[in-house]
């Protein structure tokens, strides 16, 4: 035989067993194939409950999505906002026409602290740029409000849902009447701490009258009590009274002194005088004795 023949034979066969090793791995990844597909067909009918519950989950929730975003409308997150005026409560925040904001837009700001939010009112565009809008509050300010404003990043919306919006209004209107109380309780404070200041005035006048002090007046025409104060008179004159009677009780005793002089005195010249010789007495006549019977009375 021809060598080329030798050749083409033994390729054959080497051909034939490489086609029958093929074929018998072909068979088995066939097997092995057919196998997953009955596995994932399996799985597939097990899992489809789990997938279909999954995707009316995710349809609900993209509706309640849908819904809430109706109700808030559009919402920009965390946009540098700070106080442009404080008096009028005017805030500046950097963005405009380049993020959908309109002229007269109204706009609800939500100050971000942490991981929650304050709601801090209903705020309308007053001044419109590409990229920068300056803002005006539309409702009443109340005291000191403006400076619990932090600047910062806040969250704004373009509108709220109606209750929650009635009730902030709500609210608004019993802080402006709490205000409103507020400040009519401070002027009836005040009023009374003006009463109360003229009535302690007025008391310190009459304390002052009484018991004296820098309040009254000084000068020498005005009567002591006028001067000095009632009690200090009063306890000048009792001093005086105490005296003048010290003074009186000391001329009674001198008087007594005196007197007892005097009556000693008045003895001693009655005893000389009973020492003296004494004149004679007169004989009396009868008709010096015998008293007249027509004179009448005796005299």
């Amino acid at each position: 035989m021809h060598w080329s023949g030798k050749l083409f034979a033994w390729l054959a066969i080497l051909a034939g067993i490489g086609g029958s090793l093929l074929t018998a791995k072909l068979i088995e990844v066939r097997n092995s194939w057919t196998r997953k597909e009955h596995t994932f067909a399996e799985d597939y009918r097990k899992i489809m409950p789990e997938v279909l519950k999954a995707r009316k989950e995710a349809s609900d929730i993209q509706a309640e999505y849908n819904r809430v975003s109706d109700y808030w409308g559009y919402t920009w997150n965390d946009i540098p906002t700070q106080v442009a005026s404080p008096a009028e409560g005017k805030l500046a925040i950097e963005i405009g026409t380049n993020q959908g904001v309109a002229e007269k837009m109204w706009v609800y700001g939500f100050e971000q602290v942490g991981e929650t939010s304050i709601f801090r009112g209903e705020f309308i565009v007053a001044t419109l740029r590409e990229n920068q809008s300056l803002l005006t509050p539309t409702f009443r300010l109340r005291p000191n409000e403006v400076q619990q404003w932090q600047p910062g990043r806040w969250r704004w919306r373009s509108q709220l849902p109606a209750g929650y919006l009635h009730q902030e209004r709500l609210q608004q209107q019993q802080l402006t009447s709490l205000d409103e109380r507020i400040g009519d309780l401070r002027l009836t404070v005040q009023t009374h701490e003006r009463v109360l200041a003229k009535a302690q005035e007025q008391l310190a006048i009459r304390e002052a009258e009484l018991v004296g002090g820098e309040k009254l007046s000084q000068d020498p025409a005005l009567d002591p009590e006028f001067r000095q104060g009632l009690v200090a008179t009063l306890e000048e004159t009792e001093e005086a009274r105490n005296a003048l009677l010290v003074t009186v009780n000391d001329l009674r005793l001198k008087l007594r002194d005196v007197q007892k002089q005097l009556e000693t005195l008045q003895a001693e010249n009655l005893e000389l005088a009973s020492q003296l010789p004494q004149p004679a007495k007169p004989e009396l006549t009868a008709t010096e004795t015998t008293p007249s019977k027509t004179s009448g009375i005796a005299e």
